[in-house]
């Protein structure tokens, strides 16, 4: 398992801030010390009877320096703040409780504070079994398609859902995590949620988040880069949690989407956009999603001629090419000294010949003159000499 280092999105302000939780929270003015008393509430939403006692609620000002107060729950749920700094109406404020691993909370500004509107801090007991969790909604949508880099960029949404009345808290082993299931090779993780978690890790055929889950529905977004290659791409996956619909769409006018199993595939039209929309409902945990995307666009011949000369893949192959250079210079090396030295040696053996012939052909004509040869054998052995040097 590897941790996953990404950028989130601000949709939280502090790893401490639960939006969508109710509190009952009332303030008032001491009038013998001029200080400003915050009084509000704890309630269990698991069990009533719970002891909410003895459990510290913080109050902080994000953005300042100025550290978290603190004050301990009586043993009705109820605490009080005693602050002597004035409640500026522009300022947030954080309360927060730890209860049973999970963190719960409400961010106020002081205008809401002073609003003296009825708040209540829920809190739920925990579990560990990931039955409590599924999935209503996922949706994937293919955004741009780079076809110089035959790379697509995928975003996709989640609504987890935790229907029980328990807060689902991790446990120890790594399949414990709240995982999210992603087609092989995915990179360039990007995520937004106002789910709170600490840590980020690559899982088999995914990733998964360190996060405790309160019941109700919670919104996961993230993104992603996918390469392909040969005008195809396989967007396949494994599903932790049951999914009620699955939904997948993409431009209607680059490839086609290739499915294997039940579902619905249809064109929709968007603000004047055709897609395909592949629909499948009533998923279960144990279920694969084998999806192939076939047809995409590839890069022309320029283009990869392009891409394979860009500074990147020159330095990227700087060693090919000197291996290349290398095996050039000893295979021309080779050839010279077997053919081009070689024949400059059968030049001169061949010159050395002539040479030789010259001689003989003086010698003839020389035994003519003496009369050593009568003209018949003269010109015999003339004719021998020249067809010789012909030859």
């Amino acid at each position: 398992m590897t941790k996953i280092e990404l950028k989130t999105k601000g949709l939280f302000l502090l790893i401490v801030i639960i939006l969508g939780f109710q509190y009952h929270l009332t303030i008032y003015a001491d009038e013998d010390n001029d200080s400003t008393i915050i009084v509000g509430n704890l309630r269990n939403k698991t069990d009533a009877d719970a002891d909410l006692s003895n459990i510290e609620v913080f109050m902080s000002v994000p953005d300042t320096t100025k550290p978290a107060t603190i004050v301990i729950t009586e043993e009705n749920g109820g605490f009080r703040f005693v602050s002597k700094e004035s409640i500026l109406s522009e300022n947030l404020y954080v309360f927060t409780v730890v209860y049973e691993n999970s963190v719960y909370g409400v961010s106020l500004t002081g205008e809401e504070i002073f609003s003296e509107k009825p708040i209540l801090i829920e809190v739920y007991d925990s579990t560990s079994n990931q039955n409590v969790l599924s999935v209503l909604n996922h949706s994937v949508f293919i955004g741009a398609i780079d076809k110089i880099n035959m790379k697509i960029r995928v975003l996709e949404m989640q609504t987890l859902t935790n229907d029980s009345a328990f807060t689902y808290i991790p446990g120890d082993s790594p399949m414990s995590l709240v995982r999210f299931g992603l087609p092989l090779g995915f990179e360039k993780l990007s995520l937004d949620t106002v789910l709170q978690f600490s840590e980020v890790f690559e899982v088999n055929r995914g990733f998964a988040l360190n996060t405790s889950v309160p019941p109700g529905e919670h919104e996961v977004l993230y993104s992603y880069d996918l390469y392909y290659k040969d005008a195809e791409l396989s967007m396949g996956r494994s599903l932790p949690y049951s999914v009620e619909i699955f939904r997948m769409m993409v431009p209607g006018n680059i490839g086609e989407l290739d499915f294997q199993g039940t579902g619905n595939k249809t064109i929709v039209d968007v603000d004047g956009k055709v897609y395909q929309l592949l629909e499948k409902k009533t998923l279960l945990s144990s279920d694969e999603i084998n999806i192939n995307y076939r047809g995409l666009p590839e890069p022309s011949i320029y283009q990869r001629f392009t891409i394979l000369m860009s500074y990147k893949n020159l330095v990227a192959m700087a060693p090919l090419f000197l291996g290349i250079s290398l095996l050039f210079i000893i295979v021309f090396a080779v050839w010279y000294y077997k053919y081009a030295h070689g024949s400059k040696r059968q030049n001169l053996e061949l010159l050395n010949d002539k040479i030789e012939i010259l001689k003989e052909i003086r010698i003839n004509r020389d035994k003519l003159k003496t009369g050593e040869l009568d003209k018949e054998s003269f010109e015999r052995r003339e004719a021998e000499l020249t067809d010789k040097w012909i030859k």
